[in-house]
């Protein structure tokens, strides 16, 4: 590749990227290593936690040797039994004195600030071991110098100094950026050794990124690569050339799934660092328990121990997983694995590589199950437990936010339809704002806390639920009422509205079937025009299909409703019988349709349908107009939706 200032310029963009993944994997191994290192509970707390249940663990030491010494009076023959006996019994209580005395903090002088004196004084003989073990693990940093190598004065390691422990981080972040970052090679070097394990002076186009720009210092900083990143040099062979050879983006990729990585081993730490306290405070309950006989396999003490095993080694397992793994890829990178040997072509390799480093970023999500299994570690071993309960609480914070805009804006629409003003419908808004984001918090703290798989998923599914109901109108209160509702009327809110909305279409339904007996009876007489309705019908629709004036139409339209309107005012008024020339007598249309509009009236009493009172013909027809708008409006209410919503919770 040919310096210019095109290839300058792209090496700086693609460089920055990397190196915010690198920052990245630096910031969040130091809060790792942090949160490694916390003790939670100080040694009084403990004391205090200790002095509080002596009582109790003296009574049960004396309550499991009266029972012994009960057994015994009644089993004489359990006196000498091996595993059971009198002397197995004193044993046991001398074990549990002594183990006793190893977990319960004391004082001991520390003239000299003896780190091992003081978490001795803090936490007791056993945890104080194990607590001062893992400090001068972590800040040591043991672990990382047996993986990368810890020899900082020797110019032929290229894994940095690691006993710089201001910024632990920094030096994996370094590893990972070497394995992207490299001296640019001669072009005789053979395939083999496109990528050198070691490399020296004489493997390099341009012998000062060894000398001048440190490539080879223990104390080199991903940043130092980073800005020497277009630094040239006038090469023998090749001409001018970048002092480094540079791999755009893999970094950052690489560096961002770590970081994924380290934060879910993060989360796991801190909650080890609980169950350690636990398995602290509750220490004397299982050493007690030893007393008993018959609990050496399945008993609470072995219980105890091998938990508390493997808890302490969880940690320490995570370590040499991050660091192995970027061991591995800076191996991979150098040309540690046989893969450029042999190979198609150049690119051919360089994505096997790729593949490859994608396998041991893989291989480091699922490594602590398959070390728990594998040595037979109690515990889960899943990587992302921590990180399913932070995506959680993520989504739950997301989520409250969606409740509070929910809740909010269905506030301000709600009072706005009930005729309030802006700013009152604006201060109802603010509170309702406020109550949904507590409900939001409530949902999702429930579904975040019941829920062991892909708690994100089942928090924005709760929150999502609850903001679709309440934008449906749906409230708390409105579903406890409409509850108490349904049980103790045996009928919900919802389907009493639903019974209503059917009861206003079913008004309209009769009005129609009145005017359909109307339209067929033929020996009504109307007086005006001296024909029947079901005449005047027939007379209009001959007009309509002809080629008669609109005049004419219109004409005909006004005789056949005038005749309607009478027909249907007699049948409700009872003057049908006397009507013009029928001879006082009821036809079979007359009496459907009077048991039709009997039917609507008792539809609109029964209901409380809210029509007009019904005298005529005339309010009968408005009334039958107006009763599907009616049910519609009742449809598209927010109550009626809110109670449809609150029927099916």
């Amino acid at each position: 590749m040919e310096p210019n200032w095109g290839w300058d310029l792209l090496r700086n963009i693609l460089s920055f990227l990397d190196s915010a993944g690198y920052a990245l994997v630096s910031g969040v191994y130091n809060v790792f290593f942090t949160v490694a290192n916390a003790q939670i509970f100080s040694g009084d707390i403990i004391d205090t936690f200790f002095s509080r249940i002596q009582l109790i663990l003296a009574t049960f030491m004396i309550f499991s040797l009266a029972i012994t010494a009960l057994n015994i009076i009644i089993n004489p023959d359990a006196f000498k039994d091996k595993q059971k006996g009198a002397g197995k019994i004193v044993t046991r209580v001398a074990l549990s004195l002594v183990m006793l005395t190893l977990v319960v903090p004391f004082d001991i002088p520390n003239d000299n600030n003896n780190p091992l004196n003081e978490q001795i004084s803090s936490n007791g003989i056993l945890f104080g071991f194990l607590y001062q073990f893992q400090n001068s693990v972590m800040q040591d940093n043991i672990l990382g110098k047996l993986i990368l190598g810890s020899n900082a004065d020797s110019n032929e390691g290229n894994f940095g100094d690691l006993d710089n422990m201001s910024d632990i981080g920094g030096t994996l972040a370094t590893t990972v950026a070497k394995a992207f970052i490299t001296p640019t090679l001669n072009d005789d070097s053979d395939a083999p050794d496109v990528n050198p394990d070691g490399i020296t002076e004489d493997d390099v186009a341009c012998p000062e990124a060894i000398t001048d720009y440190d490539y080879s210092d223990s104390n080199l900083s991903y940043k130092t690569l980073v800005k020497y990143i277009n630094v040239t040099c006038d090469s023998e062979e090749q001409g001018e050339v970048y002092i480094f050879d540079y791999t755009p983006l893999l970094g950052l990729v690489c560096s961002i799934i770590m970081a994924i990585i380290i934060i879910g081993f993060t989360l796991d730490v801190a909650v080890r660092a609980i169950k350690l306290v636990l398995l602290r405070l509750i220490a004397p309950i299982p050493i007690i328990s030893y007393i008993i006989p018959g609990q050496e396999k399945n008993g609470a003490f072995n219980n105890w121990l091998k938990t508390l095993a493997s808890t302490y080694m969880d940690l320490f397992l995570r370590i040499i997983i991050i660091y192995f793994g970027a061991y591995v890829i800076l191996v991979i990178s150098e040309g540690g694995v046989n893969i450029w040997q042999n190979s198609p072509g150049f690119y051919t390799s360089l994505f096997a590589s790729v593949f490859i480093i994608i396998g041991v970023l893989v291989f480091m999500k699922q490594a602590p199950k398959f070390f728990q299994d594998m040595l037979g570690l109690k515990g889960d071993g899943k990587l992302f437990s921590g990180i399913g309960t932070m995506l959680g609480a993520a989504a739950l914070t997301g989520g409250i936010a969606g409740s509070i805009a929910t809740n909010a804006m269905t506030s301000f629409g709600e009072n706005r339809e009930k005729g309030r003003g802006v700013f009152k419908s604006a201060l109802g808004a603010v509170g309702s704002g406020f109550a949904g984001g507590l409900g939001g918090a409530f949902v999702g703290g429930k579904a975040l806390m019941s829920t062991d798989k892909n708690k994100a998923a089942a928090v924005r599914t709760a929150q999502m639920k609850r903001n679709t109901m309440r934008r449906a109108g749906s409230t708390w209160w409105g579903r406890a009422k409409d509850v108490a509702v349904s049980t103790f009327t045996g009928s919900s809110p919802a389907d009493k509205l639903d019974d209503k909305i059917q009861a206003y279409n079913d008004f309209a339904s009769q009005y129609d079937a009145v005017t359909v007996q109307a339209d067929a009876d033929g020996k009504w007489i109307d007086g005006m025009s001296g024909m029947s309705v079901k005449d005047l019908k027939e007379n209009l629709d001959r007009l309509k299909v002809s080629n008669a004036s609109s005049q004419a139409i219109k004409s005909a339209e006004t005789l056949y409703k005038n005749a309607q309107r009478k027909w249907i005012d007699d049948v409700m008024t009872g003057n049908y019988k006397n009507n013009r020339g029928v001879g006082g007598k009821d036809t079979n249309f007359s009496t459907q349709a009077k048991q039709d509009i009997d039917a609507a009236m008792a539809i609109k009493k029964n209901y409380g349908l809210d029509l007009v009172n019904i005298n005529n013909a005339d309010d009968f027809k408005i009334a039958a107009k107006t009763a599907p708008n009616k049910a519609r409006n009742i449809k598209n209410s927010r109550g009626y939706k809110a109670r449809k919503v609150n029927k099916t919770q």
